[in-house]
């Protein structure tokens, strides 16, 4: 079980980096998959999507998380882990 209280400051901060770029990329990879499925007149804009997203009127903050968790999940089985 992972105790992230054991872990040393620099890693947690790390780990928290990972996080939210993780979350970033999963958002951008979430629209460009809404984009290229809409097509290039059927798409809305980036800035109203993620205004939708962060109401949770649609799937983009579940990109998002899905991102952020592999992103970290990653991070801490190829860096952390095996010290």
């Amino acid at each position: 079980m992972m105790n992230l209280i054991k872990l040393s400051w620099q890693q947690q901060v790390a780990l928290a980096l990972t996080l939210v770029v993780g979350t970033v990329l999963g958002i951008v990879v979430g629209y460009v998959a809404y984009a290229s499925s809409r097509g290039a007149d059927g798409a809305m804009s980036f800035s109203h999507w993620i205004d939708l997203s962060l109401r949770f009127r649609n799937e983009g903050i579940w990109w998002g998380a899905a991102g952020g968790v592999v992103a970290s999940a990653l991070f801490y089985i190829r860096l952390l882990l095996p010290r």
